[in-house]
């Protein structure tokens, strides 16, 4: 399989796009799906979906942490929660600036750390302005989304008493929507 749907070259791109000092490590010059796969195999699951989460363009991350919160058994427990999973579908089906503030105007409604909260932010964080709407447009970091992604992911694991089940259906799912 060939990641079709990722942008980078080389894993070192996405590496730096990882780290907090956007050091691209010691990847240079590898393949950034070969890189996945040694991660992966060498059981390294939780940087195998941070990276997946650099990795994947803004809106396949976003639509990969769904599936995986979906497909996990553990999301939407509580009716806020639920809210926020269908303002996460509501802007996959139609990304737009309204669609998007208000998910996250949702999200801001609570300080719960939970995984569909945390999803919710990384469609705000997805693209367009985070200033207030009558300012002066400021765009988010474009690690942002994808970070928040992985992270709602993570969360969803470690709350959980089947983490690895969790961990290897994400790297798996990721695995699919950057090849397809």
């Amino acid at each position: 399989m060939s990641w079709l749907r990722v942008p980078w070259t080389e894993a070192g791109q996405i590496l730096a796009r990882c780290s907090d000092d956007g050091e691209p490590g010691d990847a240079s010059g590898t393949e950034p799906e070969a890189y996945f796969r040694e991660l992966a195999g060498s059981g390294e699951l939780d940087a195998a979906v941070l990276y997946l989460g650099a990795a994947l363009p803004r809106q396949e991350a976003v639509e990969w942490a769904l599936h995986v919160l979906e497909r996990s058994g553990r999301c939407g427990q509580t009716a806020y929660r639920e809210q926020l999973l269908r303002a996460v579908r509501g802007w996959l089906a139609a990304p737009g600036d309204d669609v998007r503030r208000a998910a996250f105007t949702l999200a801001q409604q609570s300080s719960e750390g939970s995984p569909e909260r945390l999803l919710a932010c990384a469609v705000y964080f997805s693209g367009g302005s985070i200033a207030p709407e009558d300012c002066g447009p400021v765009q988010p970091e474009s690690h942002l989304c994808g970070r928040l992604a992985a992270t709602a992911i993570l969360a969803c694991a470690y709350g959980a008493n089947d983490a690895d089940r969790i961990l290897q259906l994400a790297t798996a799912e990721g695995d699919r929507i950057a090849s397809s």
